[in-house]
């Protein structure tokens, strides 16, 4: 992978969000732009530094050209983060669940998932 370049305010920040994370805070970074100005490189490189520091990491992303499924990119984070006897609730079969109170009961699952994942 070549050297990152120009990104030193990008990647302190996120760097920065990372150490607050591990410290119990809860953290939440949003990477937008347009294409090709870099925010996946920026994303390899934190990934690159997360495992070093004792973290795990997973992610999800839209397809660049086309229409991605709704949740796409949840899905492959909880597929990413399940284990053996942790599965993530079904989020992609939400007309499944066309209440309010079903939906809401789905995102509290998922939410709880995603609480024992990070406890880990």
């Amino acid at each position: 992978m070549h050297d990152l370049v120009g990104r030193d305010r990008e990647l302190t920040t996120l760097d920065e969000a990372w150490r607050r994370a591990m410290a119990g805070d809860r953290t939440v970074a949003l990477i937008t732009g347009e294409p090709g100005i870099g925010k996946t490189r920026l994303l390899d490189e934190l990934a690159a530094r997360v495992p070093a520091s004792g973290g795990s990491l997973a992610w999800g992303r839209t397809a660049e050209i086309g229409h991605t499924p709704a949740f796409w990119p949840w899905l492959q984070i909880l597929s990413a983060l399940e284990v053996d006897d942790d599965r993530a609730p079904a989020i992609g079969s939400l007309e499944q669940h066309p209440g309010a109170a079903s939906r809401l009961a789905l995102f509290d699952a998922t939410a709880a998932f995603l609480a024992r994942r990070a406890a880990t």
